[in-house]
């Protein structure tokens, strides 16, 4: 048994739904078909699409009970069995869960699992409590869990028994006994269970004939109308498709009236901003036409043969200014040199007198340096003469002797200063001559330091000199070339004052020169601020023109659009009426259309649950002729 279920979803349905219900459904027909391998891998997409789909979980697990993969049929079933509380609250679903409960048993059974199997053919019955097929498996289950009891009860004891008893042979054959014993009574007690399951058989089948009469009656009453449920799938997609296409032509409308109300607007705003591209440039235009004109009234002017003459004014008047200041510099190093000549002259003069007076000094010098050596060697002989005189003195007398030069007592003898004293008169002279003497040579020293200092000076004032006139020759020659530049002017007295004439007459051209080159700087200004003006309003032209051609670019697309969603309804209502023209033969029911018109997804419902009706009506005709 397989879970169908057919969804009617709406025109936003997502993706992975439509992927899901896809898979599903070609695994329904593949089991349908007992292609269970392949119905298994759709059933495993439709998961991986959604791994909570119930209907998917429940379908892939008969589709591996059906291969006899019972670990993971149980492992599916057991995922539905955890969505019990949700499943209960509709009659499909508690039906539904009866069956994997039912299933689940039957896995059990398959491993011997009893008690486990007595459990979930419990829950099954709890669900479905006419479901005679279950109460079988439960008593069944029952039966062969008790007699596995039993069994193992037995098996344990003897074990037991072995292990304690293993040398009393007497004690264990007495045990078999009595096991054979107990198993001839279950033997017993089992062939009255299944005497009475054979009784509850024969009423379950009865049952079955019954419910198949049923179905095939329900076949019967509803046979006129399987051609339309065999296209149901195709009248149900067509049906939604004309939905969603009616919905799209609703939105296409509310889009062209949003366009058309948009449409006078965008046709307003495309003539201002053509009126205003036409203004601009208008504007423009005048301004070029002054720029022209004040361009030929320029060119009249002769505005390069103007600019030539004042350069060359310009240049004549730099050529007399450096004439007149070669002038001023040649007058300035002649007054140096006239300086550096004087200077030189008077630092000669110094030097010839110093000499004159170191002859003077000189002569002097020697004179007393004569004198002073003349004094200076009688002082020395009479200071011998002296200390010979009061050495022999004191060499032969002592105080008491009689002098031999005044013939008085001696009572003392002289010192050495009584004796220097003798001298006093000649160290005098010696202390003047010596004093004359120094002065004398410090005066010459003197006349020599300044001698040479002049001497250095006057050397400097010659060099000074001589570059005076390096400098003085140079100013000239410079002068001579500048002033021959001025109209071949020669160096004379009166070379300052042509030039100043000609300076004068210089200024008096360049002032008429500049009053006509002010008029062209004048005009040229006016042509700059015009030309000015006139890129100014190019921008506001070229901004114009981008306005109006995106004005024009937004009108023409939304009279595009406007054509674009016309021409899309068109196409809408000529599919719906190409679906309706389709799928209406295949409906048969009378009065279909007034109840199409009046609620489209109530009806599509009532097709998709007759169509599921009648389909289950077939599967359970299917299960109860092959049961």
């Amino acid at each position: 048994m397989i879970w169908v279920s057919v969804l009617a979803l709406s025109a936003g349905a997502v993706s992975a739904q439509k992927a899901e219900r896809k898979n599903v459904r070609e695994g329904n027909k593949l089991y349908e078909s007992e292609k269970y391998t392949e119905s298994e891998i759709a059933y495993r997409k439709s998961l991986e699409v959604n791994p909570r789909s119930t209907e998917g979980t429940y379908n892939l697990g008969n589709s591996l009970y059906k291969q006899g993969k019972f670990p993971e049929a149980a492992e599916q079933y057991q995922l539905i069995a955890g969505q019990g509380e949700k499943m209960v609250a509709t009659p499909e679903g508690k039906a539904r869960l009866s069956e994997v409960y039912h299933n689940m048993g039957n896995i059990f059974m398959q491993n011997k699992d009893y008690g486990k199997a007595v459990e979930v053919y419990k829950q099954s019955l709890r669900l479905n409590p006419k479901d005679d097929e279950t109460r079988y498996n439960l008593a069944l289950a029952q039966k062969l869990l008790s007699d596995q009891q039993n069994q193992d009860q037995s098996q344990d004891q003897q074990n037991d028994d072995k292990q304690e008893n293993k040398d009393q042979k007497d004690d264990q054959q007495q045990q078999q006994q009595q096991q054979n014993y107990a198993q001839a009574g279950i033997l017993r007690a089992s062939f009255a269970r299944l005497d009475g399951g054979s009784k509850w058989l024969c009423g379950f089948l009865k049952e079955q004939e019954d419910k198949l009469h049923r179905a095939e009656k329900y076949l019967q009453e509803h046979s006129p109308l399987l051609p339309m449920f065999e296209q149901s799938q195709s009248i149900i997609t067509g049906l939604k498709s004309a939905l969603d296409a009616q919905t799209r032509i609703g939105t296409y409308n509310a889009h062209l009236e949003r366009l058309a109300a948009q449409q006078p607007v965008k046709v307003k705003e495309r003539t201002d901003k053509e009126a205003a591209l036409t203004r601009k440039e208008q504007e423009n235009h005048t301004l070029q036409n002054e720029i022209n004109l004040r361009n030929k009234q320029l060119e009249t002017m002769d505005r390069p043969a103007l600019q030539d003459k004042k350069n060359k004014l310009d240049a004549g008047r730099e050529n007399l200014l450096q004439a007149l200041s070669a002038l001023s510099l040649l007058a300035e190093t002649e007054r140096t040199l006239n300086e550096a000549k004087e200077n030189e002259k008077a630092l000669n003069a110094k030097v010839e007198a110093c000499q004159k007076q170191y002859v003077l000094l000189q002569t002097a010098f020697d004179s007393k340096k004569t004198s002073y050596d003349d004094i200076r060697t009688l002082y020395d002989k009479q200071k011998e003469a002296v200390e010979e005189w009061a050495k022999e003195t004191r060499s032969r007398l002592v105080v008491g002797d009689t002098c031999p030069v005044c013939g008085q007592e001696i009572k003392s003898l002289c010192k050495d200063e009584d004796f220097q004293s003798v001298l006093a008169p000649i160290r005098t002279s010696l202390k003047t001559k010596e004093k004359e003497y120094k002065e004398t040579e410090q005066a010459l020293n003197n006349n020599r330091t300044e001698s040479n200092t002049y001497g250095t000076l006057a050397e400097n004032a010659r060099q000074s000199t001589a570059r005076a006139l390096r400098s003085y020759n140079l100013a000239r020659t410079d002068a001579q070339a500048k002033c021959a530049q001025c109209n071949d002017v020669g160096l004379s007295t009166t070379t300052g004052e042509t030039l100043k004439k000609l300076l004068e007459e210089n200024k008096l051209e360049a002032d008429k020169l500049n009053e006509k080159l002010t008029e062209v700087q004048k005009l040229s200004a006016q042509i700059i601020t015009l030309q000015r003006q006139k890129d100014e309003c190019q921008k506001h032209v070229d901004a114009a023109r981008q306005a109006f051609n995106s004005a024009d670019r937004v009108l023409n697309e939304l009279k595009n659009n406007i054509v674009n969603y016309e021409s899309l309804t068109a196409n809408e209502k000529e599919n719906i009426r190409a679906t309706m023209d389709r799928v209406t033969p295949h409906i048969l029911w009378e009065g279909w259309n007034t109840e199409w018109k009046n609620s489209p997804l109530s009806f599509i419902d009532r097709l998709t649950q007759a169509t599921r009706n009648y389909r289950l009506a077939q599967e359970k005709q299917r299960e109860l002729k092959s049961a």
